[in-house]
C-alpha cells in the first residue's frame, strides 16, 4: 500500500506543489518511517540461497542484503520531502521547496516500484492459479501509473512556461495569450 501511495503522490507533489497539509505531511514521515524500518528488518530476515536452503546467518544475511537491494531502498528512502518542510515563514531557513535537485531526489521513491513487481512474481509463483489474475492487475497497474506520470509530466511542462500555455488559457481564459 505504501509503494502504491508513493507512486501516484511522488509525481503529483512534484508537478503540482500542492500546499502541505498536516494530515498528509504525517502520512509522509509514516511512510518513510516504514520504509526506513523495512532496511534495517531486511538485515535480520533470512532468505534462500541458491540451493534453496534457509540461511539464518546474520553475516551472510546482511551482506546478501548490501550486494542486493540496499542501495535501492537507501536511496529510495532518503527523506527529501523534509527538507522541503523548511520555509523561511517556519523560521528554519531559505525556502528550498523549488530547488530541482530535491524533486529529483524524490524521484528515487518510485525504485520502490522494483520491490512491488519482485512481490508480483513471487505471489505468481506461489499461487499459479492466480497467474491470470495478478497478470491483469499488472497490466493495469502500469497503465494508470503510465497515465499518471504522463498528465503530471504534461502539467509541469505547462507551467514553466505559465504566461504562453494551456494552463494560462484554463485558468485565465482568451486574455491571456
Amino acid at each position: 500500500t505504501s509503494v502504491i501511495y508513493c507512486t501516484f503522490m511522488v509525481p503529483f507533489d512534484m508537478c503540482f506543489r500542492p500546499e502541505q497539509q498536516l494530515a498528509l505531511i504525517l502520512v509522509d514521515v509514516g511512510i518513510e518511517i516504514f520504509f526506513l524500518s523495512d532496511i534495517v528488518a531486511n538485515f535480520m530476515t533470512s532468505y534462500l540461497d541458491s540451493d534453496l536452503n534457509e540461511v539464518c546467518c546474520k553475516k551472510r544475511i546482511a551482506l546478501n542484503y548490501l550486494k542486493g537491494w540496499f542501495i535501492i531502498d537507501l536511496v529510495s528512502s532518503f527523506p527529501a520531502e523534509a527538507l522541503t518542510y523548511f520555509s523561511p515563514e517556519a523560521g528554519g531557513g531559505p525556502d528550498l521547496s523549488n530547488l530541482k535537485i530535491i524533486r529529483v531526489v524524490r524521484l528515487t521513491k518510485l525504485l520502490r516500484l522494483l520491490r512491488l513487481g519482485k512481490l508480483i512474481e513471487n505471489l505468481e509463483l506461489s499461487f499459479p492459479a492466480l497467474g491470470t489474475f495478478l497478470g491483469l492487475f499488472r497490466l493495469l497497474f502500469m497503465m494508470v501509473t503510465c497515465a499518471h506520470l504522463n498528465g503530471c509530466i504534461f502539467y509541469y511542462i505547462g507551467t514553466l512556461n505559465a504566461g504562453n500555455s494551456w494552463i494560462s488559457k484554463l485558468y485565465l481564459g482568451d486574455d491571456c495569450c
